[in-house]
């Protein structure tokens, strides 16, 4: 067969390399994939979007009116399971019944001519949720609050079709350049007896979904209703809340029983800022019974709207999906793996090959004039912010420190109280743009430093109120020492850290933008790390300054 090679934009095929006489895009040689190129139905497949063992999904466009889907396909090996092709058709069927602005669309159901089955989905621009975690680009908890509430209407529609998901975790949950959601794979939904549609065949049993965000229903192959939705879409708010996942494991089966034995950590512990209200909802739908979670998704949706009021403006901000925003992605769920994010799926160029006098010395020139004017103007900007902090009043007696440096005085009022005092955690809030605490009235100065004694942890145990915890408080009132009902169970001891709160910061992107550090260990096991709320992002960044 002669080599071919295609545009990645439209999908013609040409002979040779170069670019695109339509579109001036770069061609991609197709390797051993005949389908690049390839027209399915209307459509003209471009290029690869993820694989898997089960299947496929590709980009193509419609050639006449350049309208874009996205096409999904079980592999040949998976043709003549019976099984395996109604479970591919059941997200079809599933979404036709749904129909919810927020769930992503099927457009057509159909067969290749070697039999394959396909589906033709909605192309989505944006990136899944899963991709803002792995990047550490946490929304505000406003945003979440908001985009956890058009999730929850679109599986209560579901619900009310007699549809249950059964595998919600972040990658199957869309994040549009807009900031709204669409809920993507109903490929393991189970569809009531009472709907009209026969559901795909599953044993009783039989294991479906992700462990990470499986019920505990679920983890014990039992029947499920709505209500299991609802349990692992709280394993996601809860991920999203602190950085980590309730539970984990390094076997699956260990996991899957602490799915249904074990509490969680309140998220409350992990993250700062939480609201009592909010925390509550997270920690209802991860009721081990059923019958205490939610009961609908309308219900949960709602008391997450009354938890999220009185949040700020700036913690309702739209996240930044960075710079992978406009390449469209469908998420391929539990039969295919989701492509990775680390640079766009095709490169696009203005016209044909490039030719003529280059521009870039322009662009150079032009790009230092730029960096000149805005190191002119943050230098202006950080001289009156300077003067502006100076002139901040702070109350006599109290040191204006780094609340790191300040770390082994705080050690030594705590020992006053519990000799065998050790750390175990941070929190700083209201730092001035130096890195020391701004005791302003406005900013409200404070450092929190919490150690554990060994000694009390063991005389506490059985005991009602523990005295395990010594809470050292640096603010402007002074200095104030003291055991706290803190629960000691969770509390690790951390060396000092190597990070100062400028160096924290600076990594953060903005040290005036930081609203709450904390240093922590995140279980047992972990390096210490700083948690950091910037107000419109959370982030999780190791302590690792040198």
């Amino acid at each position: 067969m002669a080599p071919r090679f295609v545009c990645p934009a439209c999908g013609e095929s040409a002979p040779s390399p170069g670019f695109c006489t339509h579109d001036g895009a770069a061609l991609d040689a197709p390797g051993d994939d005949d389908l690049l190129g390839a027209t399915v139905g209307s459509f003209r497949i471009t290029r690869l979007l993820g694989a898997g063992g089960m299947g496929q999904v590709y980009r193509a466009v419609n050639p006449s009116i350049g309208s874009q889907v996205a096409i999904k396909l079980l592999s040949p090996a998976f043709v003549r399971s019976k099984p395996a092709v109604e479970r591919f058709f059941a997200e079809a069927r599933s979404v036709n019944l749904i129909r919810h602005e927020h769930i992503v669309n099927v457009l057509d159901l159909a067969l290749m001519p070697d039999g394959r089955p396909y589906i033709t989905m909605e192309y989505l621009e944006g990136r899944p949720l899963a991709a803002l975690l792995r990047d550490r680009r946490v929304p505000g908890l406003g945003w979440l609050a908001r985009y956890f509430v058009e999730v929850l209407d679109a599986l209560g529609a579901a619900h009310q079709s007699g549809i249950i998901h059964r595998d919600i975790k972040p990658d199957n949950l869309w994040v549009t350049p807009q900031g709204h959601a669409k809920v993507l794979d109903f490929g393991i939904a189970k569809l009531k007896p009472s709907t009209d549609v026969a559901a795909p065949e599953t044993h009783t049993g039989a294991l479906m979904g992700t462990p990470h965000y499986m019920s505990p229903e679920q983890a014990a192959a039992k029947p499920v209703d709505h209500r299991s939705d609802l349990y692992s879409l709280a394993v996601v708010l809860y991920e999203c809340v602190t950085g980590v996942k309730p539970f984990d494991a390094p076997s699956l089966f260990e996991l899957l029983r602490q799915h249904i034995e074990h509490h969680p950590v309140p998220p409350g512990q992990l993250s700062g800022l939480l609201p009592p209200a909010y925390e509550q909802v997270i920690l209802r739908a991860l009721n081990k019974d059923p019958s205490l979670r939610f009961a609908s998704a309308a219900e949960m949706g709602a008391a997450l709207e009354v938890a999220a009021r009185g949040l700020g403006p700036e913690a309702f901000k739209t996240p930044t999906l960075g710079p992978e925003a406009t390449v469209a992605r469908v998420t391929p769920g539990p039969v295919v793996t989701a492509p990775s994010f680390g640079a766009p799926a095709q490169t696009v160029s203005a016209s044909p090959a490039p030719t003529g006098r280059s521009i870039a010395p322009w662009i150079l020139t032009a790009g230092f004039a730029l960096i000149a004017l805005m190191a002119v103007v943050s230098l202006g900007v950080l001289f009156l912010s300077r003067g502006r902090s100076g002139r901040a009043a702070r109350p006599a007696g109290v040191p204006s420190v780094e609340p790191v440096a300040y770390l082994d005085t705080a050690r030594q009022s705590a020992r006053e109280i519990a000799p065998d005092a050790e750390l175990v955690r941070v929190e700083v809030s209201g730092v001035a743009r130096d890195g020391k605490l701004d005791f302003s009235p406005k900013a409200a100065g404070r450092a929190d430093y919490f150690f554990l004694s060994p000694r009390g942890k063991l005389e506490s145990a059985g005991r009602g109120e523990p005295r395990c915890i010594v809470r050292v408080s640096l603010s402007r009132d002074g200095v104030k020492a003291a055991f706290t009902s803190s629960s000691c169970a969770n509390a690790w001891v951390v060396p000092k850290p190597k990070c100062s709160l400028a160096g924290v910061a600076q990594r953060a992107g903005s040290l005036s933008s930081v609203s709450l550090a904390r240093y922590v260990k995140r279980h047992e096991d972990a390096l210490p790390e700083w948690f950091v709320h910037t107000g419109t992002t959370q982030l999780w960044l190791p302590d690792d300054c040198g």
